[in-house]
Parts: structure tokens; C-alpha cells; sequence
């Protein structure tokens, strides 16, 4: 079986996030507040301590540049998977992917 790795959102969109204060791609304004749910961060993937940690909420596309719409259902060949994106059963938004890893890595 070939090895999958999972991925977190881009240090590069975190750090744009936080210095604009807009979400990539749509410029939407972010939003911040007291984590109220457990996450986890889109960033380092560890959970959030409900009620503690702050949290900075934006609208992420999180297919861009992998598909030609704009956050599609996922859709995957059962032979052939190359991503899954994992989304929150709670909230609905995109939690991390996991990618195939190449071969000889």
C-alpha cells in the first residue's frame, strides 16, 4: 500500500490571515473569538482548549488550484485516490488533507 501523508493548511496563508485580517482568495474579513468548539488548528492540527485559546475563523477554498470549482464535493476513483479532504462533522469546514505520498519518499 502506497503511504499518505496528511496536510495542514499553508504556513503562508496563516501568516497572510493574520497580518490582512481577510480570508485568501474571497477577501472576506476574518473573525476572531474564544474557540468555542475543539477544532483542531488548521495550522499545527492540535486541538483547541474550548473556552481558552483564541481562534482565527476565515473562509478557506481548499480544492484552489487542484480543481477548476470552487470547493466541489470530493470526488475520488476508489483505485485511485490522490487527496481526501477532511472536513469538521460539526461546523462543515476543512479540517486537513491528506495527500499521496510519492513513491521512494
Amino acid at each position: 500500500m502506497q503511504p499518505f501523508r496528511v496536510v495542514a493548511i499553508p504556513d503562508e496563508v496563516a501568516e497572510s490571515v493574520r497580518t490582512n485580517r481577510v480570508a485568501p482568495i474571497y477577501g472576506h474579513p476574518t473573525h476572531i473569538e474564544v474557540a468555542k468548539g475543539y477544532g483542531p488548528c488548521r495550522l499545527c492540527l492540535r486541538t483547541f482548549r474550548v473556552g481558552a485559546d483564541r481562534r482565527v475563523l476565515f473562509t478557506y477554498d481548499s480544492f484552489h488550484g487542484k480543481e477548476k470549482l470552487p470547493l466541489p464535493a470530493t470526488l475520488f476513483d476508489r483505485a485511485n485516490v490522490d487527496y481526501i479532504h477532511v472536513r469538521d462533522t460539526d461546523a462543515g469546514c476543512f479540517d486537513f488533507a491528506i495527500e499521496r505520498q510519492p513513491a521512494g519518499r
